[in-house]
């Protein structure tokens, strides 16, 4: 149940993943392609999943990667009746670091001001989670081709993180501005 900053319950938080589906690709694909709140990875996790996985990671939608691992792993089971409250307020990270260049930041203060490519990295970290996957060469394949979707949708982020990173290499290659 999603509740406001007094507690008070907003909506039935849902999801149209399809978590359950025993393919993997259906799966993984779900996980990725549908834009969702990650609030499974605050569910029950199998402690034997959970150390093959990459866990939580210091980069943007590290708790969607979990997901996506965890999903390439066998499929979820779900409560019918709602047992977590999930606090939607003015102050959450993901709506004071509004563009995922400063949520990267946010995410590793180390990063600072140096680039950072956050739309990069999470297809890194989901090709990763098809490397430490336990599925045959096939299934993981198949699961490889889910990615097309997600890099179509995907694609003007991608862009964006080159822009600024180039933009970020230009500022610092220009003589600092005297003032006379």
């Amino acid at each position: 149940v999603t509740i406001d900053a007094s507690g008070r319950p907003m909506r039935l938080a849902g999801h149209n993943l399809k978590v359950a589906d025993p393919r993997a690709f259906r799966r993984f694909a779900s996980t990725i392609c549908i834009n969702h709140a990650c609030l499974m990875v605050f569910g029950l996790i199998r402690r034997e999943a959970l150390a093959d996985t990459g866990l939580i990671g210091p980069y943007v939608a590290s708790d969607r990667v979990l997901l996506a691992e965890l999903a390439l792993r066998g499929p979820f089971r779900e409560a019918k009746e709602a047992l977590f409250f999930h606090r939607d307020h003015a102050g959450r990270s993901t709506r004071m670091q509004s563009d995922w260049q400063s949520r990267a930041r946010w995410f590793d203060p180390r990063k600072g001001n140096g680039m950072v490519f956050p739309n990069w990295r999470l297809l890194k970290e989901y090709t990763g989670s098809l490397r430490r996957s336990p599925l045959k060469t096939r299934d993981r394949s198949v699961c490889l081709f889910q990615l097309l979707p997600w890099l179509a949708a995907n694609w003007r982020g991608m862009i964006q993180d080159v822009i600024a990173g180039a933009r970020g290499l230009l500022l610092k290659s220009l003589p600092p501005v005297r003032e006379t």
